[in-house]
């Protein structure tokens, strides 16, 4: 354990080693990746090792092209651009809790202050920079540099969504910045300190806290591990297709899941946190009914198009068959072979006959066309050129087979989706979660509900001895999760509780 902690030590130093930053970020960094290391300690169905989980992070640091220690008193300058993200968060807080005051038109750091800068870190994907706050607490400052090498662990499009979805760009943000915070709590410290959220609708309101950042996003996004899995969500946090929709793509992984119920109510969930205007979620659910009919006509021409393409492939094959079976029987009768090559040679003669009578060619040329003819019309020669137009099409009529075979698999793929889209509901259940009957407890229930019932139906078909054996255990581990995650919004009784696990 100690040479494994020495060892890595050696090999974070090598890499720094080789980065421009200063020493007190090389040191930061060093002494965040050995804190993770030392207290690495995830939930039990986090089947993610310690040295798998390290290296991931190695692999952030190589990659890594700037970090910056930002202090306090530095909030002030103007002339470095990421300073003024940080500045843009500071807030006024009450009970002088806060760690700045406002003096002469600066931000002073104080003990005791009227504000705080609540962004504590940034990190920037497209070049691969960091920065973090320095308030003088080292532990949340680990904490902060370990959450935003997370988001530097993320593909070029993470967890990316269509245009059908509405507040696309709030959801992404819940996936990204719940998956950091998610790791965070792969770490066990001992804190007093709890982040408080709060979030309302018409009907109720709740309290969510947690030991890290973004409460709601973590609680969120921890709910959809259980449901969807942490290996599918990680594969999404690492997306670089620009095509790629991750909403169609659960839709078509778990085709038993409520996938459109499930992004309805994390839509109205965040639509409250984000106080969006009902007439907004409205004009998006029309959107989503317009965009769906114009995908469906455009569906139907590639539908069209594919099948007009299948049957040109067919009647082409059909004829190179022909031509394979008609010169096949040509080469397995000789007289036959004899016959059609007198037949051609007589046709070509009377061609140059006939190019040399319409004055088309010269003596000349006639006489030299009519030589290099008779040399080489031999049977050997007519033979050859015929075998090389056998080999020729059998060549082209299995490419042609395989072109419609991947034409076929297109097709069937292309009415999957059309089958697909035209009994898609998405609208319907948007306008009924967000409109007609909007609820956050009910939104809250259903995820939760929905996690429940993922993880009771894989233990119902384990067998009695994986039930017993580490499989069982990996389950009831995501229960217990499950509980913990519902213990933040306050809203399980003794009752709702006991009925979960019977």
């Amino acid at each position: 354990m100690f040479d494994e902690r020495i060892n890595l030590q050696h090999e974070i130093e090598k890499i720094l080693s080789k980065k421009k930053f200063t020493e007190e970020a090389k040191n930061k960094l060093l002494q965040s990746i050995l804190f993770v290391y030392d207290n690495y300690n995830p939930s039990k169905y986090i089947r993610k090792t310690r040295e798998e989980y390290i290296k991931e992070y190695l692999r952030v640091l190589e990659n890594m092209n700037g970090y910056a220690v930002i202090k306090l008193e530095e909030l002030n300058l103007d002339y470095y651009e990421p300073i003024n993200d940080f500045r843009e968060s500071i807030t006024k807080v009450t009970n002088r809790s806060g760690n700045l005051e406002f003096v002469n038109g600066e931000y002073v750091p104080v003990q005791n202050g009227s504000y705080v800068c609540l962004t504590k870190g940034m990190a920037y994907c497209s070049d691969r920079t960091m920065y973090s706050l320095d308030e003088g607490n080292i532990l949340e400052e680990l904490m902060t540099i370990h959450h935003e090498m997370t988001h530097l662990s993320e593909g070029e499009r993470p967890f990316r969504l269509g245009v059908q979805v509405p507040l696309s760009f709030e959801l992404r943000k819940m996936f990204i910045e719940g998956r950091a915070v998610t790791r965070e709590a792969n770490i066990k410290t001992s804190s007093d300190y709890y982040q408080i959220e709060r979030i309302s609708d018409q009907n109720s309101s709740f309290k969510i806290e947690s030991e890290q950042s973004y409460p709601l996003y973590g609680k969120l996004y921890q709910t959809l591990e259980l449901i969807f899995g942490v290996d599918v969500l990680e594969e999404f946090a690492s997306n670089n297709n620009r095509e790629f929709d991750m909403f169609k793509e659960l839709k078509k992984r778990f085709p038993e899941l409520p996938v459109n119920e499930i992004f309805a109510h994390l839509i109205y969930v965040i639509s409250c946190k984000e106080n969006t205007e009902k007439k907004l979620l409205i004009k998006a659910i029309k959107n989503i009914d317009s965009f769906r009919a114009l995908i469906l006509s455009r569906e139907v021409v590639e539908i069209n198009r594919e099948e007009q393409t299948i049957a040109n492939l067919e009647q082409s094959i059909l004829g190179k068959q022909s031509e394979i079976e008609r010169l096949t029987a040509l080469f397995n009768n000789p007289e036959k072979l004899q016959s059609q090559f007198q037949k051609e040679c007589e046709a070509i003669k009377n061609e140059i006959e006939e190019w040399y009578k319409a004055k088309e060619i010269t003596e000349e040329e006639y006489r030299k066309m009519t030589k290099e003819f008779e040399i080489e019309a031999t049977l050997e020669n007519y033979s050859n050129v015929k075998k090389q137009e056998l080999e020729q099409t059998v060549e082209d009529k299995k490419r042609e087979e395989e072109l419609l075979k991947n034409s076929r698999e297109t097709l069937s793929k292309l009415n999957t989706e059309y089958q697909m889209l035209l009994q898609d509901d998405f609208g319907k259940v948007l306008e009924q979660i967000c409109i007609q009957t909007p609820s956050l407890e009910s939104s809250f229930s259903f995820l939760e509900k929905t996690a429940l019932e993922k993880i009771r139906g894989e233990y119902s078909r384990l067998s009695d001895e994986d039930k017993k054996g580490e499989k069982g255990s990996i389950l009831l581990a995501q229960i217990q999760k499950l509980f913990d995650l519902k213990e933040y919004t306050r809203i399980v009784d003794e009752k709702q509780k006991s009925s979960l696990v019977s």
